[in-house]
């Protein structure tokens, strides 16, 4: 049991390892051919300056930048029980911090839940993960979910989304210097014990209605119903 935990403390330390490398490495070098930079936490803080969008790649950058810096909305792929154990979390909903798991994107399950492809935004990749999108490997789901240009599913071309900045989930991650008041941290015995609770909370939103929806058909639904 020893040798185990030993094995299982040392493989922690390389991925953390690894992690503290690509961070550092991109903080000193130009976003990838995909368009996002990996960040901390407090860099994700610090807000992003939208950039010029190639128009000749949907996804590439060019190195002109807005004076603007504004923290992305970020999707929070780790699990539920991973979600409701540590996350970020701010008073004011400032910014949009949702948790949309990787396994409910990939079924289909919420992936209408994404933002459209026109919004930039931020994503946290969960340490069972950051080895494999690291790699960039063409097995990495992550990798297909969001940068790919072409549907698994149809084979048909579409435009990636506009992930910006990747947070990459490790050990050290939730310790980082300057973030206590972000991180919100529950205590209760598990997840299935409040799933009820869970299940009917009130959820953040990446998208907005149309207007035609918003202002034109919602207020005579609503009239409707409270006349029936």
């Amino acid at each position: 049991m020893e040798v185990a935990e030993r094995g299982v403390s040392c493989k922690r330390k390389r991925d953390d390892s690894a992690i503290s490398t690509a961070m550092a490495a991109s903080s000193h070098s130009s976003p990838s051919s995909n368009g996002y930079e990996i960040v901390t936490i407090t860099r994700w803080l610090d807000g992003w300056s939208s950039s010029v969008i190639d128009s000749n790649n949907n996804n590439s950058i060019s190195s002109s930048t807005n004076e603007t810096n504004d923290i992305l909305p970020l999707v929070d792929l780790r699990t539920y029980e991973e979600f409701d154990e540590t996350h970020l979390h701010t008073d004011d909903a400032t910014p949009l911090i949702v948790n949309l798991p990787l396994e409910t994107l990939l079924s289909g399950e919420r992936s209408c839940e994404l933002p459209p492809r026109h919004v930039e935004f931020a994503i946290l990749v969960p340490s069972a993960y950051t080895d494999l999108f690291l790699s960039c490997n063409s097995q990495c789901s992550i990798h297909n979910l969001f940068f790919a240009s072409k549907s698994s599913a149809t084979q048909q071309s579409r435009k990636p989304w506009l992930v910006r900045q990747v947070i990459l989930e490790s050990e050290d991650l939730w310790n980082e210097e300057g973030i206590l008041n972000y991180i919100k941290r529950n205590t209760y015995a598990s997840y299935e014990s409040k799933g009820d609770a869970l299940s009917f909370r009130a959820l953040p939103r990446l998208w907005k209605p149309d207007p035609l929806v918003s202002s034109g058909i919602l207020p005579l639904l609503k009239d409707w119903i409270s006349k029936t």
